[in-house]
Protein backbone atom coordinates (compact mmCIF):
# COMPACT_ATOMS: atom_id res chain seq x y z
CA UNK A 1 0.00 0.00 0.00
CA UNK A 2 1.35 2.91 -1.31
CA UNK A 3 -0.95 5.40 0.01
CA UNK A 4 -0.42 8.43 2.78
CA UNK A 5 -4.11 7.20 4.27
CA UNK A 6 -4.32 4.87 7.02
CA UNK A 7 -5.73 1.92 6.20
CA UNK A 8 -9.31 1.73 7.08
CA UNK A 9 -10.84 -0.45 9.68
CA UNK A 10 -13.52 -2.94 9.21
CA UNK A 11 -15.83 -2.08 11.15
CA UNK A 12 -15.88 1.40 9.92
CA UNK A 13 -16.89 -0.08 6.75
CA UNK A 14 -20.04 -0.35 8.74
CA UNK A 15 -20.66 3.64 8.53
CA UNK A 16 -20.15 3.58 5.03
CA UNK A 17 -23.68 1.20 4.33
CA UNK A 18 -26.94 2.69 4.91
CA UNK A 19 -28.74 0.75 7.94
CA UNK A 20 -31.41 -2.13 5.87
CA UNK A 21 -29.60 -2.17 2.44
CA UNK A 22 -27.41 -4.98 2.99
CA UNK A 23 -28.90 -8.30 3.16
CA UNK A 24 -25.81 -11.06 4.21
CA UNK A 25 -26.13 -14.59 2.34
CA UNK A 26 -24.37 -16.95 0.71
CA UNK A 27 -25.65 -14.96 -2.15
CA UNK A 28 -26.25 -10.86 -2.33
CA UNK A 29 -26.93 -7.75 -4.54
CA UNK A 30 -24.53 -5.89 -6.25
CA UNK A 31 -24.82 -3.51 -3.06
CA UNK A 32 -24.30 -6.13 -1.01
CA UNK A 33 -21.15 -7.92 -2.52
CA UNK A 34 -19.49 -4.51 -2.74
CA UNK A 35 -19.94 -4.26 0.78
CA UNK A 36 -18.28 -7.64 1.48
CA UNK A 37 -15.65 -7.06 -0.72
CA UNK A 38 -14.84 -3.85 1.35
CA UNK A 39 -15.05 -5.75 4.67
CA UNK A 40 -11.95 -8.87 3.30
CA UNK A 41 -10.07 -6.04 1.76
CA UNK A 42 -10.03 -4.15 5.36
CA UNK A 43 -9.37 -6.90 7.11
CA UNK A 44 -6.39 -7.76 4.57
CA UNK A 45 -4.31 -4.40 4.57
CA UNK A 46 -5.46 -3.78 8.87
CA UNK A 47 -2.39 -4.32 10.52
CA UNK A 48 -3.50 -4.21 14.60
CA UNK A 49 -5.57 -7.46 14.46
CA UNK A 50 -5.58 -10.51 11.84
CA UNK A 51 -9.54 -11.45 12.63
CA UNK A 52 -13.07 -9.68 12.05
CA UNK A 53 -16.21 -11.21 12.57
CA UNK A 54 -19.90 -10.37 11.79
CA UNK A 55 -22.71 -12.16 13.00
CA UNK A 56 -26.82 -12.00 13.24
CA UNK A 57 -26.75 -12.07 16.70
CA UNK A 58 -23.28 -9.61 17.43
CA UNK A 59 -21.33 -7.43 15.46
CA UNK A 60 -23.17 -5.91 11.93
CA UNK A 61 -26.27 -7.70 13.04
CA UNK A 62 -28.16 -5.04 11.06
CA UNK A 63 -27.04 -6.22 7.81
CA UNK A 64 -28.18 -10.17 8.10
CA UNK A 65 -31.68 -11.10 7.14
CA UNK A 66 -33.88 -11.91 10.29
CA UNK A 67 -33.65 -16.22 9.19
CA UNK A 68 -29.76 -15.94 9.20
CA UNK A 69 -28.30 -18.16 11.56
CA UNK A 70 -24.39 -18.03 11.18
CA UNK A 71 -22.23 -15.41 10.97
CA UNK A 72 -18.89 -14.61 8.82
CA UNK A 73 -15.17 -14.97 10.54
CA UNK A 74 -12.68 -13.60 8.30
CA UNK A 75 -9.21 -14.36 9.00
CA UNK A 76 -5.97 -13.20 7.69
CA UNK A 77 -3.13 -15.51 8.05
CA UNK A 78 0.24 -14.34 9.12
Amino acid sequence: MESSERPIRPDEVYAQFPEGAIKLKIEGDALSLQYFARLVLAQAAFPSDCGFEISPTGPGSKFFDNDSQVGIYIHRLP
